[in-house]
């Protein structure tokens, strides 16, 4: 059948949490993503004050404006805030520590203190979907959680009322007591379980212990254990037995509970909870109102009982959320839509109404600020630090407010809000916020589902100027915010100065009148520190074929095809934009050098060696900073067919190539080029021998006529021989570099030459200076033609290079003195100042380069000589990252260099250079792959080995945090990544060093060969590469070259590059191509190129994010004009009209009016990414759908245009009927703007119409050129008219809303979904018009989203409900349970997870690239059945509100088995994280009315297969490649099946037979030749 695979995580953030969990002491945050878990670290680093993170966004920077180009956010800057560029900050950033895909949907997540943790820290508790619970901690020992419990609450006996909601669709909410005595999850709709933990105090007399007077407890993990003898049986887990209570055992008015959280400050587990004897609803105001409570409970564990503590009646009837606050404040907020309520211990209230609808809904009495007019719904609050008597308020808007509380000792006195103005960073975050936890002093992590989650810092204004005065050093830190800084920075007393202020602050408040404007929140300055990319909420998708364009004019010889670019909508309100997402890097070709035929190349950067011997630095930097690459060293196949070298030098006039040097192009084909000795010995690696150059005398050529000399040391003039010379440079920046005007630099040595090829100096004027005489000597030479060459020890700026000689240093041959042997190299390594040397004959040779640069060989020992080593990688470890040990008795013989070699019996040694006779790493099982490779791991009675060939130690990352990962490649090139980590030895407080296997061990496609002569057909290596665009990755040659890339937030990923087949690549560094790189198509001609900019590749794709302002809809692609047609929405204030229906209505006399939407219709440009045109809608009209079709615009003439249809709907309040209007545009081509050549097309209105209900969906239908329209609950027909009007033929009446109506291309058949109803399968007859119904859906489904997929002569609908379900339906006619086809078969249901917002079916990708693409087709416009063998097979693409992109392709029944049999295997061999069920899972519901299957732990119950059928039995046409089994169907899980490389290879399941095996079937799995 199909096979579902998720192609990117998701995005978007439901939770977060800080607490320690890797150890006791660490800062990590917890980052749940709707399915995925991710562990983070906190980093602080020093980034410039001027970084576009680092500044508040104004307001006016939300919007791009037309012909920004990129459109990215480009805020302004201040005038205080230019003079700080060159400032410094403390900046925090996330890293990575793990992630997981779970299989559950998570709701809540909590901390909790628990005893004998593995780790020393915290653990966490996980609710889940469905009344789950999985407590987890840290194992340092596996570096992975581990599952402490799970605890299941779905029995029927809890659920005995038949009339209450299934538990998916009810509310959940878990809390945890402040002390971890216990846990509460609130489930179904009126029970509660109760999880007690056990802690240090459980045997003491804890009724005598006060935090208040006793201090604060100490950390269970320092208290001393239990022996066993001791421990009570119930205390071997750290949790009690967990029992449910009803909600109305508790309090008969808690019928109908909203929110619960526990309280601080309590002996007894204590918990606050806010309910209704009544269905609260704001229709009923007029009858009831005030009608919450908020009660307060202690809880007995021991006795599973429970006290009321206090009662709070009469609250407005809007509250939501019960907030806890710890000391200083105590009690609890309840936070409402319209007002703030704090409720102390003793009942006391006091609250504050922030809008007028406050003082009209309630009468509650609470203290007015509604000129704040804030909007209090889905807002996240969060206390700004530990003991802070302020809250930061995140609206729904992304706006930000401070909650301050005035006390009276230890009592609340009362509320006050102040906003953020936006020039101090109120609008930072620019959507709403759907989680916030504090993770350092001025730090706090704001997560969102609807735009980029931040990390968000702030310091306070009014304590700059105390701490410039008293601490920080205005040379040190900026002088802006010198608060912002990590939280260990500075010592504990800061917080006096930090807090008096806000004392100092609360009695201002307290005496006066309470502060609304903006001027009272200007004392808070927030920035952003870090973001973390969210692509959701996708509502709709645009596909464009892709080509590889050449901005530069350089003549490619590759033969690419096209491919298609995803574009997406992303983001909702003020974040609201694009993401282009494309499978692959579109390089940026910057120029192609004048180098033909190369088969290898490698750029080196080399120093000039100063009169000590030593590398010269750099502008005062160290001499291991990497600077502007000097050489290119290619490779290339002459005419007799062998392979020389030859050198080229960059100069400015470009690539020019050495000669007459000691370079010799006829040594052989060189195989690799390095430097040593700080980059100031360039070696060139023979197959034979080793060549070592220096730099030679490169010097500065200067213009005499141009210099005033001024010698304070030297000889007389006439020997022209000077020794020490000042020179002062004259402003001539045509000759020298910027950093060299108007400086004197001191010239060590100056000589001159006499040249015949160079221009005349006729005239010298020396100014010189010898003790106390002073003379003028002039020179008159107009035969001599002279230079004067100067070494400059201060400027690295030359005027131009005239090198004196690319001299050989040192020739180091490969001949065995002992043998006579001449073994030859095949790789090589290079690390300061060590080389690595792998030979034909299986060993290896280390050389070292001493102080002179001369290469010596290190002595080997047994260990070394008597093994056969395939492989080898140099790593430096300059800091200890591997805590290897050094191997020597001393440890500063110890160098930093570690070298890994793989043996010939797939084994890995370590060694740490020097020292090549023992080993400090020995693990014999490496070959077997298995998950977890440390010196103890062996595999007895097996031969299931991986065939390796190579292994490479490579740093990756990015600026922020880089670490070592092992890449191991097989024979058929498939790569294996293992992380390091350090794991603790039992017992001790030692560690050892082990290597986890990281998920990103996926196939890749076999590297096929790119040479046709054997002769020089030889394998390239992997090549790691260092600050590629301020990446470390490893790139991968072949037919398909790609990427291993990783940021720091995010797992390594492997990324194809858009190149074609990639002979070699290597880093280049000029001042053309900076951070770049060079490589060699398979023609050999040799390109310059660079990473694309701005591009992000945290989600395994590169993705571009275009920030619009507005909230994207719907958008198209017009392929005739190659731009994107797109719809936006924002928002305005919504006043009743005083119309013909609202003559009648009271004026309303508030300012605080509602907001609705307002659409307009935009013109993208493909290639800049600017607004070029809009169309603006009335007030109150929302873009609901666009299309691009072609109709038929003439009646007569029958002529047809490539259109924009356009649907919307009009808001005109609940008391009307909707209404609906549709548009029809034309892109005409008018005169550009000045400067602007893509505004020379514009959005013309062809025809309008309006229509009763909302025009939801539209689509070219027949082969009249006629359009397809869904308005409320009807579905017509119609065709533009020479009058321009809009003429329906045909129509159908629905039931009750049409969510989709699309038409299968070419065929009439007509699916139209129904948000309630299901899914319906018509006809379209043209002669006559009519539309005539065939089959519905046998349940009922709430359709969001649903397409076709034709496969062969089968027909087939994937259908997507709003319980993030997919459902697979078949008409056939011909099985008797279809009713004669009256009745679709439901033949699978399958549980994504995430709730899916688009189907789409995705064009023919072999019969679209199989000729050149026409202008007026669009990509739709392929055919789309593949009954053509050919022809690739149908896939769906699916996007999702989360971020995240899928694919469901068929799979032919033969390889349908193979898959089904090895998810299985998996489902049972795997570990599965949290403990949960993948088959429960992934089982959908059968229809949206029926229960999906809820037992999602492991040993729950569960079908056979992940789906289960609705139809039962029927048979399947021959040509069929779906495969419908014993009466249902399933859809396979890719991503399971893809994790099939994470076991042993010895535990391998390999069930496909012919070459590759399973791995590579598998590396077809969630793959389409368009991306």
């Amino acid at each position: 059948m199909q096979c579902y695979t998720q192609l990117t995580p998701p995005t978007a953030v439901t939770h977060s949490l800080s607490l320690p969990f890797l150890s006791s002491s660490a800062n990590n945050l917890i980052v749940t993503k709707t399915s995925l878990l991710q562990i983070f670290s906190v980093k602080s680093i020093i980034t410039n004050a001027n970084s576009t993170l680092d500044k508040p966004v104004p307001r006016e920077s939300t919007r791009t404006r037309p012909g920004d180009g990129n459109g990215a956010q480009t805020p302004p800057l201040s005038s205080d805030q230019n003079t700080q560029r060159a400032e410094k900050l403390h900046t925090t950033k996330l890293v990575l520590v793990a992630q997981y895909d779970l299989s559950g949907t998570i709701t809540a997540i909590a901390r909790v203190k628990i005893l004998r943790s593995k780790s020393g820290g915290e653990a966490l508790l996980v609710a889940l979907r469905d009344a789950k619970l999985s407590l987890i901690e840290w194992d340092p020992e596996r570096y992975s959680i581990a599952t402490v419990s799970i605890h299941l609450y779905e029995q029927e006996n809890i659920l005995r009322s038949p009339w209450e909601p299934d538990l998916g669709q009810s509310v959940s909410y878990l809390s945890v007591d402040p002390r971890s005595r216990c846990a509460a999850l609130k489930f179904s709709a009126r029970h509660m379980a109760i999880l007690p933990f056990h802690q240090a105090g459980d045997d003491l007399v804890i009724d005598d212990y006060d935090p208040e007077l006793d201090g604060e407890e100490g950390d269970p993990g320092l208290l001393p254990l239990k022996s066993e003898t001791e421990t009570k049986p119930t205390d071997k887990t750290p949790y009690a037995a967990s029992f449910v209570l009803s909600l109305l055992a508790l309090d008969p008015s808690l019928s109908h509970p909203l929110h619960l959280a526990f309280l601080y400050e309590y002996r007894e587990p204590t918990f606050g909870i806010i309910s209704s004897q009544f269905e609260v609803s704001a229709a009923l105001q007029a009858e009831r109102r005030d009608t919450i409570s908020y009660t307060v409970f202690t809880l007995d564990l021991d006795q599973r009982a429970s006290t009321t503590l206090l009662s709070v009646n009469g609250l407005p009837d809007d509250l939501f959320a019960v907030i806890p606050l710890p000391l200083p404040v105590g009690g609890a907020l309840l936070v409402g839509t319209n007002e703030l309520i704090h409720v102390d211990q003793a009942g006391k209230t006091n609250g504050v109404g922030v809008n007028n609808f406050a003082k009209h809904s309630t009468a509650f009495a609470m203290l007015d600020q509604a000129d704040l007019g804030l909007r209090l719904e889905y807002c996240v609050i969060e206390q700004l630090g530990p003991d802070s008597r302020e809250l930061l308020i995140i609206l729904n808007n992304g706006e930000l407010a401070v909650l301050n509380f005035k006390t009276d000792g230890r009592s609340v006195s009362g509320l006050s809000l102040r906003r953020i103005d936006p020039q101090y960073g109120g609008n930072a975050v620019v959507a709403a916020a759907s989680c916030a936890s504090v993770i350092g002093r001025g730090r706090m992590f704001v997560g969102s589902e609807k735009t980029d989650s931040i990390i968000l810092g702030w310091s306070r204004k009014s304590d700059k100027l105390k701490r410039q005065r008293s601490r920080v050093s205005s040379n040190q830190y900026p002088s802006d915010e010198p608060l912002d800084i990590d939280e260990y920075d500075f010592d504990d007393d800061d917080d006096d100065d930090l807090y008096s202020v806000v004392k100092s602050d609360e009695q201002v408040i307290g005496e006066g009148s309470l502060p609304s404007s903006t001027a009272a929140g200007e004392d808070y300055i927030f920035r952003i520190h870090d973001s973390m990319q969210n692509c959701g909420p996708m509502r709709d998708v645009a596909l464009r074929k892709s080509f590889v364009e050449n901005p530069h004019g350089i003549q490619e010889a590759r033969a690419q095809a096209h491919k298609f670019e995803l574009l997406v909508s992303s983001g909702c309100g003020r974040a609201g934009g694009l993401t282009a997402f494309s499978r692959e890097i579109n390089v940026e070709l910057v120029e192609q050098l004048n180098i033909l035929d190369a088969i290898g190349v490698w750029t080196v950067y080399a120093r000039e060696i100063s009169e000590g011997g030593s590398a010269k630095a750099v502008n005062g930097d160290s001499a291991t900073a990497h600077e502007l690459d000097k050489y290119v060293i290619v490779s290339r196949i002459i005419a007799t067919g062998e392979e020389s070298s030859t050198a080229f030098k960059f100069t400015s006039t470009g690539l020019e190539e050495i000669k007459d040097t000691d370079f010799d192009p006829d040594a052989g084909a060189t195989v690799e080029i390095g430097s040593l000795n700080s980059e100031t010995r360039i070696v060139q690696v023979l197959p034979g021998e080793l060549r070592t150059y220096d730099e030679g005398e490169f010097i500065l050529v200067v213009p005499l006529h141009l210099l005033h000399f001024d010698i304070r040391l030297g000889l007389w003039p006439t020997s022209w021989w000077l020794d020490m010379v000042l020179v002062h440079s004259e402003p001539m920046g045509q000759y020298w570099g910027t950093s060299c005007v108007y400086h004197r630099h001191q010239i060590t040595r100056l000589r001159y030459w006499l040249f015949d090829d160079v221009a005349t100096v006729s005239f010298l004027s020396l100014h010189m200076s010898i003790a106390s005489m002073k003379f003028n000597t002039n020179l008159s030479a107009p035969e001599s033609k002279v230079y004067i060459c100067a070494f400059c020890d201060c400027c690295n700026d030359t005027l131009a290079d005239i090198p004196k000689g690319f001299g050989l240093a040192q020739i180091f041959p490969m001949t065995d003195d002992a043998t006579g042997a001449e073994p030859k190299v095949i790789s090589a390594n290079f690390s300061d100042p060590y080389v690595l040397l792998v030979r034909d004959d299986f060993s290896v040779m280390v050389l070292r380069a001493d102080e002179s640069g001369d290469l010596d060989e290190v002595e080997q020992g047994e260990a070394v000589r008597e093994e056969k080593w395939i492989s080898g990688s140099l790593y430096e470890d300059s800091n200890d990252v591997l805590r290897l040990e050094t191997g020597y008795d001393s440890e500063d013989e110890a160098g930093n260099v570690l070298m890994f070699l793989l043996s010939g019996g797939g084994g890995l040694q370590i060694f740490r250079l020097p020292n090549l006779k023992k080993g400090v790493y020995i693990a014999d099982g490496l070959s077997f792959l298995p998950p977890f490779l440390s010196t103890e791991f062996t595999v007895r009675r097996s031969t299931a080995r991986e065939n390796l060939k190579e292994i490479l130690i490579a740093e990756l990352g990015d600026a922020t945090h880089k670490s070592p990962y092992l890449i191991l490649r097989s024979t058929n090139d498939d790569l294996t990544i293992y992380q390091p980590y350090q794991s603790p030895l039992e017992g001790s407080l030692d560690t050892v060093l082990r290597f986890l296997k990281t998920s990103s061990s996926l196939p890749r496609p076999a590297a096929e060969p790119i040479y046709e002569d054997e002769q020089h057909n030889r394998t390239q290596p992997l090549r790691a590469l260092q600050d590629l665009d301020s990446y470390s990755v490893v790139f991968i040659p072949g037919n398909k070259p790609s990427l291993i890339i990783k940021s720091a937030s995010s797992p390594p990923h492997f990324i194809g590059m858009r190149t074609g087949p990639v002979r070699c690549l290597s880093r280049l560094n000029t001042s053309k191509c900076e951070k770049g790189f060079v490589y060699i198509g398979d023609n050999g001609s040799t390109y310059a190129a660079k990473l694309p900019s701005p591009g992000q590749y945290s989600t395994g794709w590169v993705t571009r994010r275009i920030f619009l302002g507005d909230e994207v809809q719907a958008l198209d692609f017009h392929q005739g004009k190659d731009s994107y047609v797109i719809g936006t929405n924002h928002t305005t204030d919504f006043k009743l009209s005083e119309d013909d229906y609202h003559n009648d209505s009271v004026t309303e006399d508030t300012t605080f009016l509602p907001q609705i939407d307002q659409g307009s219709i935009k013109l993208l440009d493909s290639k800049t990414w600017s607004i070029i045109d809009t169309h603006n809608l009335d007030p109150g009209e929302v873009v609901m759908c666009i299309k691009t079709v072609t109709l038929e615009t003439s009646e007569h003439t029958h002529t047809r245009e490539e259109l924009v249809a356009v649907g919307t709907a009009v808001i005109r309040g609940e008391d009307l009927p909707s209404i609906g209007r549709i548009y029809v545009f034309s892109i005409i081509d008018v005169v550009p703007e000045p400067g602007r050549p893509e505004t020379g097309r514009k959005l013309k209105l062809f025809t309008k119409e309006e229509v009763k209900g909302a025009v939801t969906s539209v689509s070219e239908i027949g082969s009249q050129g006629f359009l397809l329209v869904a308005q409320g609950s009807k579905c017509l027909v119609r065709g533009l008219k020479e009058d321009g009007t809009i003429l329906p033929v045909a129509f159908m009446d629905m039931q009750l809303y049409i969510t989709v109506a699309k038409e299968l291309r070419g065929t009439g058949l007509i699916m139209t979904g129904d948000a309630f109803k299901g899914i319906w399968l018509a006809g379209y007859y043209e002669e006559p018009y009519q539309i005539r119904p065939f089959s519905k859906s046998p349940q009922n489904i709430e359709v969001t989203a649903a397409d076709f997929l034709p496969d062969g002569k089968q027909l087939y609908m994937v259908v997507a409900d709003a319980d993030c379900n997919i459902h697979v339906l078949q008409f056939d006619p011909d099985n008797p349970k279809s009713l004669s086809g009256q009745r679709l078969l439901h033949l699978a249901s399958f549980h994504t997870g995430h709730q899916l917002t688009t189907v789409t079916l995705l064009p023919d990708f072999s019969r679209s690239s199989s000729s050149a693409p026409d202008p007026s087709s669009s990509p739709q416009d392929a055919p789309l059945s593949h009954q053509d063998p050919s022809s690739s097979p149908p896939t769906i693409l699916l996007t999702t509100q989360t971020g995240s992109l899928a694919l469901l392709h068929p799979l032919a029944p033969s390889l349908h088995r193979t898959f089904a049999a090895l998810q299985s295997h998996l489902q049972t061999a795997l570990p599965h994280p949290l403990g949960l069920n993948p088959r429960a899972y992934r089982a959908g519901s059968s229809g949206s009315s029926g229960p999906r299957s809820s037992s999602g732990h492991l040993g729950g119950s569960g079908g056979a297969g992940f789906g289960g059928g609705g139809a039962g039995g029927g048979g399947w046409g021959a040509g069929g490649e779906i495969l419908l089994m014993m009466g249902g169907g399933s859809v396979l899980d890719g991503g399971l099946l893809r994790r099939w490389g994470e076991g042993g290879s010895w535990k391998r399941w390999d069930g496909a037979q012919g070459e590759g095996g399973m791995g590579a079937v598998l590396k077809g799995v969630g793959a389409w030749e368009g991306f």
